[in-house]
């Protein structure tokens, strides 16, 4: 039986990533491929369904997360900055007029 070889677009566009990618993985031995020259690359598609499959990660589920806290907010968004400019015996500078 002949495998069925594909160029490396072909490939690219099977897996989703460049040529170059393809061509990479090639050289690093990570895809296997046959090489007739030093520009005719093909690959079997036997072999990049098993990278596919070699690829695959299980990603772990993210365990539940609880509800945000509720925040506190006060009447006043100044009174707590006043009250703390008092415990350290600063005095704020006063606004100019028009200013807010």
């Amino acid at each position: 039986m002949e495998p069925s070889l594909v160029d490396a677009a072909e490939v690219a566009s099977l897996l989703g990533v460049s040529r170059r990618m393809v061509y990479d993985l090639a050289s690093t031995g990570r895809l296997r491929c046959y090489r007739y020259s030093a520009r005719a690359i093909r690959f079997d598609l036997a072999d990049v369904e098993a990278f596919r499959q070699a690829s695959r990660v299980e990603v772990p589920i993210a365990p539940q997360c609880r509800p945000p806290t509720k925040r506190f907010r006060a009447a006043d968004p100044g009174a707590e900055l006043q009250a703390l400019f008092a415990a350290h015996g600063v005095k704020p500078r006063e606004r100019p007029p028009g200013a807010q």
